[in-house]
């Protein structure tokens, strides 16, 4: 269910429902042949509030940092940014801390509050770059 953009924003249409939201899979929207940049524009900013950020090979779901594998974190930060996203941001990078041992669990750990900060830190530069004149109102 919801594997395609057109599903997904269907779903959501008929529910249009203030309480449900969508959670884009970042990782899984590579898995099903979709580049995750397409997948964010079709489903635009009023459908998508939340995000599940993992990177993947395009052909397992790795659930490791974005910058480990194969997906553009460049291209698809500046899709979030141009569709104004403002959800939340929440890892599924799982196997990237099981792997470590314990004693580098908690370097790990900052590692990917840094990475996730680093790429709201590029959305919202991209979207400032995309929309000068609204950071001059904000």
């Amino acid at each position: 269910v919801c594997s395609w953009p057109e599903e997904f924003c269907d779903l959501l249409d008929e529910l249009d429902s203030p309480w449900i939201t969508g959670c884009l899979d970042i990782g899984h929207t590579a898995l099903t042949g979709i580049d995750p940049v397409d997948f964010i524009r079709m489903m635009g900013k009023k459908r998508i509030q939340a995000l599940h950020v993992q990177d993947v090979d395009h052909l397992h779901d790795c659930h490791t940092i974005p910058f480990t594998e194969s997906l553009d974190w460049e291209a698809i930060a500046g899709a979030l940014a141009e569709i104004g996203y403002e959800g939340d941001f929440t890892f599924e990078a799982d196997e990237f801390l099981v792997k470590l041992p314990k004693p580098l669990k908690e370097d790990g750990s900052a590692l990917m509050a840094k990475v996730g900060r680093y790429l709201i830190g590029r959305i919202e530069a991209l979207s400032a770059a995309q929309n000068p004149k609204q950071q001059e109102k904000g």
